[in-house]
């Protein structure tokens, strides 16, 4: 957190000419860094008359002012790099661990419902069209909140915004727990799904702006690698739980609850300052591109729209994460129709793929990409991005080669880890490559990937309905990853013909 200067005066009023030692220097007696300090007259380091202590404690005072007074610049002034990324404080980085903790807990949510499921289908009798419905209930949520982060951040804190969202998140979760039924069930999935959808827009823009240069990749990673660790420590929690006994779930809802009151209180202890994301100053070349013209439109979706860069790396976002969306709704039926195995192995099963795949995927392609340069180097993170989407295209189409477990697995698990490994730079491009719309361009792309999320599956599911489970499982699922190399081959070529725009202005 960053500590605001007391409001104490000296006091002992101090001249100059009682901290000018014999060398000639001099400190200002009324320094604001002064103010604060437990001792206000340095005489006491020195006895009256001895010249050595004299000389030797002014020292001391005039380095410890020194380091004062550039604490104090470094937190208030917040230099701006030539990048446009502001410095990054040690309270930065707190709230940067901050991130990535609500990141897990509010994801651990996801986690326990899926793996709970028999419970609540059998403890509110559900039918199958209940259980739809409070599966995709968070989606009802957060589609919407990305459009409404728009113009909830241009009008109100974004301190402010979170800290009440974590607290409300906390609030229905109890009430779900201690009122369990479908209706509160749904209601708190699709609360937390708005509140925590404006978190979820902020926090990458927040990376984007005070992540430092050379890791700016690597923390915009961990974000995508905490969701994914929080959903398997829910699913792998919530299957205990149900295999032993040892909690309801109405009991895991409540510890969620408990959590995100947790994380809402160590929210509120930083400073508005270091939640907030200031704009980058951008280019006069920008400013006259955006404000030159008027339009129905706000001006930052204005250009989004004339960026082609960003419109097909939002493209790839979108197939991207409805191919996962897809996977995971069938993946389960599909392996039991495939090859007839008990519940308890597909579960060990997509379990150890959906660890390993997309978090060891995300984590390793943001390594590569941040030795590469960052996704700051857009020609060099699409062209990573471009053949990692061919390859989890061919992975997808080795599902097909035969019936053999082994290839199957490894096919999944290929798909899965290329896949995700462009993660990182997909996000980190669309958040960038406008810089005057950074938090619209945050809350479009994550608009739009979570309605892709919805559509694919539901389109799949009229594909299966009319080709099979198994044949219509794999079609939806190649052609996803099909257009996803595509939409991925034509973000490359923008970023190049953007780099080499640039070189010959």
């Amino acid at each position: 957190m960053i500590a605001r200067p007391m409001a104490l005066t000296p006091a002992t009023p101090l001249s100059r000419q009682a901290l000018r030692p014999d060398h000639g220097r001099s400190i200002h007696a009324g320094s604001s860094c002064w103010r604060g300090s437990a001792y206000t007259d340095p005489g006491f380091l020195r006895a009256p008359g001895h010249a050595a202590g004299h000389t030797f404690a002014t020292s001391v005072v005039a380095a410890a002012m020194a380091r004062a007074r550039h604490r104090h610049r470094r937190v208030k002034a917040q230099p701006v790099s030539a990048e446009g990324a502001a410095t990054t404080t040690t309270s930065h980085r707190r709230y940067f661990h901050f991130i990535l903790l609500s990141t897990a807990v509010r994801s651990f949510e996801a986690g326990v419902v899926a793996s709970m499921m028999p419970s609540i289908r059998q403890g509110l009798q559900l039918s199958y069209t209940s259980q739809g419905n409070v599966a995709g209930s968070p989606d009802y949520g957060i589609v919407p909140s990305g459009l409404l982060a728009m113009a909830i951040f241009k009008r109100f804190s974004p301190f402010v915004v979170l800290t009440s969202g974590y607290f409300i998140i906390s609030a229905v979760s109890v009430c779900c727990a201690l009122l369990p039924s479908l209706p509160t069930l749904v209601a708190a999935r699709a609360i937390g799904g708005l509140c925590w959808g404006l978190a979820a827009v902020h926090y990458p823009t927040w990376v984007n702006r005070y992540g430092p240069a050379e890791q700016r990749t690597l923390w915009m990673a961990g974000i995508n690698a905490m969701l994914l660790t929080g959903i398997v420590s829910g699913y792998v929690l919530g299957g205990l739980a149900r295999a032993t006994g040892a909690a309801r779930w109405e009991s895991l809802y409540l510890l969620e609850a408990l959590l995100m009151f947790s994380c809402a209180l160590l929210g509120s202890r930083f400073e508005p300052s270091v939640v907030q994301v200031e704009p980058a100053p951008a280019s006069k070349a920008e400013k006259s591109d955006v404000t030159g013209e008027r339009s129905f439109f706000p001006k930052e979706l204005v250009a989004l729209g004339r960026s082609g860069l960003f419109l097909s790396t939002l493209a790839a976002g979108c197939f991207q994460s409805g191919a996962v969306g897809f996977m995971l709704y069938f993946i389960t039926q599909a392996l039991a129709a495939i090859f007839h195995w008990s519940p308890r192995i597909i579960y060990i099963c997509v379990s150890l793929v959906i660890t390993v795949g997309p978090i060891g995927g995300i984590v390793l392609g943001a390594a590569y990409l941040n030795r590469a340069g960052g996704y700051q180097n857009y020609r060099r993170a699409h062209q990573m991005s471009a053949t990692c989407a061919i390859l989890s295209l061919l992975c997808g189409c080795c599902m097909l080669a035969g019936g053999s477990p082994w290839i199957y697995g490894l096919a999944n698990l290929g798909l899965l880890l290329f896949g995700a490994a462009p993660t990182a730079a997909i996000n980190g491009i669309a958040v960038s490559c406008v810089p005057e719309a950074k938090h619209f361009a945050s809350a479009t792309q994550f608009a739009a990937q979570n309605l892709a999320k919805l559509l694919i599956p539901l389109v799949g599911g009229i594909v299966i309905d009319h080709l099979g489970l198994v044949r219509g499982y794999h079609v939806v699922t190649v052609g996803a990853l099909l257009c996803y190399a595509v939409s991925s081959l034509i973000a490359f070529f923008q970023a190049k013909a953007r780099e080499e725009m640039a070189t010959a202005a």
